[in-house]
């Protein structure tokens, strides 16, 4: 199920739900003062895991992620 983001119109606090897609845009509950008045966020998202993000030293000759911004370099 995908968890979504949102934020009260009563009371403005943002608030995250775990619904199935079919219930996203349905009026769920705040949390914080029981409204059912709530607008869905667009919301960021990651792709992969801390774990692939970062490289072996055996493979690269360096530990850990170096100089990369990204975190993406060299994983091709």
């Amino acid at each position: 199920m995908p968890l979504y983001e949102y934020r009260c119109q009563d009371c403005g606090k943002i608030y995250q739900d775990l619904l199935p897609l079919k219930e996203r845009d349905q009026g769920n509950k705040c949390p914080f003062c029981g409204s059912r008045a709530a607008v869905r966020l667009n919301s960021t998202f990651s792709v992969g895991d801390r774990a692939s993000a970062s490289y072996s030293s055996s493979t690269t000759g360096r530990s850990g992620i170096g100089s990369c911004s990204t975190g993406m370099c060299g994983l091709n």
